[in-house]
């Protein structure tokens, strides 16, 4: 079973890698080489895979809504973004726990631990069914 990591600073990662590549000699030049880069992670910290992983995703988002609903956002707001579908909108955590509370029909303190605690929320919701 696959774990569910959320503070990155905690784990490091170590293993070889591939991923394709092709390169010219220069800019201009018709010649080209396929190679496969293996690297090579020994330790690497979670974070220093996933900051530049997430560099990317940040481009992606600005040049599309970013820019196009600039002036809907507020001066050091902060956004949750789909690292899948960088443009697709997130429901905030307070619209999840609204959610959660009009579906389930528990009080506030309840839905936002069911929000922070999904894994958690499933087991005991597995351990009842099997009851």
């Amino acid at each position: 079973m696959a774990e569910n990591i959320t503070k990155v600073q905690d784990y490091t990662v170590s293993g070889k890698f591939d991923i394709d590549s092709s390169i010219k000699p220069h800019g201009e030049s018709n010649e080209k080489k396929q190679l496969t880069l293996r690297f090579v992670l020994d330790k690497v910290a979670l974070v220093d895979i996933i900051t530049p992983a997430l560099s990317t995703k940040r481009i992606n988002w600005a040049n599309g809504p970013g820019r196009a609903k600039f002036d809907t956002w507020k001066d050091r707001s902060v956004l949750e973004i789909d690292f899948v579908a960088p443009g697709k909108r997130v429901k905030t955590r307070d619209e999840h726990v609204a959610e959660v509370k009009g579906l389930l029909g528990v009080d506030q303190k309840t839905a936002e631990w069911i929000v922070d605690n999904p894994g958690k929320f499933a087991e005991m919701q597995a351990a009842a069914a099997a009851k």
